[in-house]
């Protein structure tokens, strides 16, 4: 679990850093970049140094782009202006997911690995809100939709990419094991009616033969 956990911490922190440096205010090398700014501290939205941000980078039309964007709240900016009281929140978020982890990674595959990923997720963005009161999102895509305008999804970034993966493969989880208890259940309901379906079967045979005599 560290492992992964690693590896999608150090992929969002340095996606969301490659996005800072080619779509902000940026100048110099990327080594002398990347010193500067995993040194940020407490810089929140109004005083983050690389603004003003480059225009949106297109990579397929309009339906997937890179744009810079900064927000001191959660998803879809609720809780705008509390960094650290998210950050704190995340931090117990942590705690719950790894204790939940412990119990069920043992006995269901896709809901360990789901819980791993959220928790990479949860970390991406609680390093983001304890360092810089902040958090760094990048990615727009639009969704279509049938018969209505496309949606603008909100922008986000790897990490919460991540714990979106991990909540479809939990998702995943409790749809399958609804389904193998709602199997077992139907199984044991047939086997427990299969005694007295064997016992009726000779009293009608005996009635029909008592019938026909």
């Amino acid at each position: 679990m560290l492992v992964v956990v690693s590896l999608g911490l150090a992929l969002d922190q340095l996606s969301k850093a490659l996005a800072v440096y080619y779509l902000g205010s940026t100048s110099g090398p990327l080594p002398s970049f990347l010193l500067r700014y995993f040194s940020l501290h407490s810089v929140g939205m109004e005083d983050f140094p690389y603004r003003p941000f480059a225009p949106p980078l297109r990579l397929l039309g309009d339906w997937l782009t890179f744009k810079l964007a900064l927000n001191d709240g959660a998803a879809w900016s609720i809780f705008s202006g509390y960094p650290r009281l998210l950050a704190l929140f995340s931090a117990l978020l942590i705690l719950l997911l790894l204790i939940y982890w412990h119990k069920v990674a043992y006995r269901d595959r896709f809901a360990g690995w789901g819980l791993i990923l959220i928790v990479a997720g949860a970390m991406g963005n609680f390093v983001d809100r304890l360092r810089m009161a902040v958090v760094v999102d990048f990615i727009d895509v639009l969704i279509p939709l049938p018969g209505r305008p496309p949606w603008d999804f909100p922008v986000f970034n790897v990490a919460d990419s991540l714990a979106s993966i991990g909540v479809l493969l939990v998702l995943i989880s409790i749809f399958l094991s609804h389904s193998h208890e709602k199997a077992e259940e139907e199984e044991g309901t047939e086997e427990g009616s299969s005694p007295s379906e064997l016992a009726l079967k000779p009293n009608a045979e005996g009635e029909g033969g008592q019938a026909e005599g």
